[in-house]
C-alpha cells in the first residue's frame, strides 16, 4: 500500500514539472514574440513609396471567384441521385469555402450538356471538357468518379463513405493542377472538410498584392481579408511576377509568371472586410516591396484541440 502511494506520488509530481515546463515555453513563447502597433499609427516614408517592378493593374485588384465547372464521368451503382448530390455539394461547398472558387451548379451542367450544339461533346473526354469549360468562361474544369466505399441506415437515415477521384484541369492549357482522393463520410463530415480544406489550400493558394507598406516596410497592407476567410496568424509568401506584352499574329497577348523563389513569408497582425496587415520582419525590408504578389500559405493546425 506505502509503495503504491510513493508511485501516485512521483505521477504526481511528474505531472506537475510537466506543467511547469509547458506553461514556461508558453511564457517564453508569449515573451519573444513581436509588440505589434497599430500600422495605420506609422509614416509612410520614402522607402514604403518604392514599387515592385510590375505593380498591379486596377481590375487585378477585384478578388474575382475562380470559375469551376465539374463533370461525373463515373459513378457505382450505389451511388444514388441524392448520394450525388450530397457529395457533390460537399466538394464544392468545400472548394468555394477555401479556395475562392465558385461551383457551376449541377443543375446547369445538365442544361449545358443538353442544348443541342452540346450533345456530340464527351465529358469524359478532356479536349471536349475543356472546350465546353472554355465556353462558360471557367478557368478550371474537373472530371470527377464517385464511388460508395461503406453505407448503412442509422436511426432510419442513409450513412455513407463516398470516395471521389477528382482531377482538375485549368482550361487556358488543358495542365492537371490538382487529382486527389476524396472521402467524404457522412458520420463525420467535419473530419472530410478538415482533410478536403487541407488540399485546397495546398494545390490552390489565394493570391493578392501588397498595396501599400508603412514605417519604412515595417508592415504592409494586402488585397485579402475577412471575406476571403483570413485569419489573424495566417502567413503569406512573397513573390516577384513579371508581365510580357507579346503581338501574336496581330494581337497583343499578355502573359503573367511567378517566381518560384519565395522573398518573405509573413504573418497577418490584423484582418479587414477585404484587406488585411502583415508584418515585415525586418530581415525582409529591403526585398518586400508595394506591388508584389502575395500567396497564402495553409492555415496550421492548432497546438492544442
Amino acid at each position: 500500500m506505502k509503495n503504491h502511494q510513493i508511485g501516485v506520488w512521483k505521477h504526481i509530481k511528474l505531472w506537475g514539472y510537466l506543467g511547469i515546463i509547458l506553461f514556461s515555453f508558453i511564457f517564453f513563447l508569449n515573451g519573444c514574440a513581436p509588440k505589434d502597433v497599430d500600422p495605420l499609427t506609422l509614416p509612410i516614408t520614402e522607402k514604403d513609396l518604392e514599387t515592385a517592378p510590375f505593380p498591379p493593374e486596377n481590375e487585378e485588384l477585384a478578388n474575382t471567384p475562380r470559375l469551376l465547372l465539374s463533370f461525373v464521368v463515373f459513378k457505382d451503382q450505389t451511388v444514388t441521385d441524392d448520394r450525388l448530390n450530397n457529395t457533390i455539394d460537399f466538394v464544392h461547398s468545400v472548394f468555394e469555402e477555401f479556395g475562392n472558387f465558385t461551383a457551376v451548379p449541377r443543375a446547369k451542367v445538365k442544361e449545358l450538356l443538353a442544348v443541342e450544339e452540346n450533345q456530340r461533346f464527351q465529358a469524359s473526354n478532356i479536349a471536349d471538357a475543356i472546350q465546353l469549360g472554355t465556353s462558360l468562361n471557367a478557368d478550371f474544369v474537373g472530371q470527377l468518379q464517385v464511388m460508395i466505399g461503406e453505407s448503412q441506415v442509422v436511426d432510419n437515415i442513409d450513412q455513407y463513405i463516398a470516395n471521389v477521384n477528382m482531377t482538375i484541369f485549368t482550361t487556358d492549357s488543358g495542365q492537371v493542377v490538382f487529382k486527389k482522393d476524396i472521402a467524404y463520410d457522412t458520420q463525420d463530415p467535419e473530419a472530410s472538410k478538415t482533410a478536403l480544406k487541407k488540399m485546397v489550400q495546398e494545390n490552390f493558394p489565394l493570391r493578392g498584392f501588397i498595396l501599400e507598406t508603412r514605417g519604412g516596410r515595417q508592415y504592409a497592407k494586402i488585397s485579402m481579408g475577412k471575406s476571403l476567410g483570413i485569419k489573424i496568424g495566417r502567413e503569406f509568401q512573397v513573390r516577384e511576377r513579371t508581365v510580357k506584352n507579346e503581338v501574336v499574329m496581330g494581337l497583343t497577348r499578355k502573359t503573367i509568371s511567378f517566381s518560384n523563389l519565395s522573398l518573405a513569408t509573413l504573418p497577418v497582425i490584423e484582418v479587414m472586410e477585404d484587406e488585411a496587415w502583415i508584418r515585415i520582419d525586418e530581415k525582409f525590408r529591403n526585398n518586400v516591396k508595394k506591388g508584389h504578389v502575395v500567396f497564402s500559405k495553409p492555415e496550421k493546425g492548432k497546438l492544442f484541440p
